[in-house]
């Protein structure tokens, strides 16, 4: 999770995920109570139900703070992710943010 470093771009509160895949989507998990500092990237450790490869994913913002997040990478193994956040969230007026692929992809292949 990439914060960037712009004045008001932090967040106090609880943060969650929703990942949806080509298996399914996952329940909604706790990524952090504390909230995510302006200017920082904050590596998290989850654990929910392997849904495929993901095609999107729902940042739920569970306090009151604006948030504005660059970037969201989900990785497994040599797999990975990438997301742009699009919209700051602010509840109650915009709580989730619902962001698609973006970039390009690692593919590994073997001949």
């Amino acid at each position: 999770m990439v914060t960037p470093n712009i004045d008001g771009s932090g967040a106090s509160g609880a943060f969650f995920i929703t990942m949806e895949g080509s298996e399914g989507k996952t329940d909604e998990v706790l990524l952090t109570s504390e909230g995510f500092e302006e200017g920082t990237t904050a590596i998290l450790n989850v654990v929910a139900a392997n849904v495929g490869d993901i095609n999107k994913i729902f940042l739920r913002n569970g306090g009151t703070d604006t948030y504005q997040c660059a970037k969201v990478r989900v990785e497994l193994g040599t797999k990975f992710w990438d997301f742009d956040c699009q919209e700051e969230i602010a509840c109650p007026k915009r709580c989730v943010e619902k962001m698609t692929l973006t970039g390009s992809q690692k593919y590994e292949i073997t001949v």
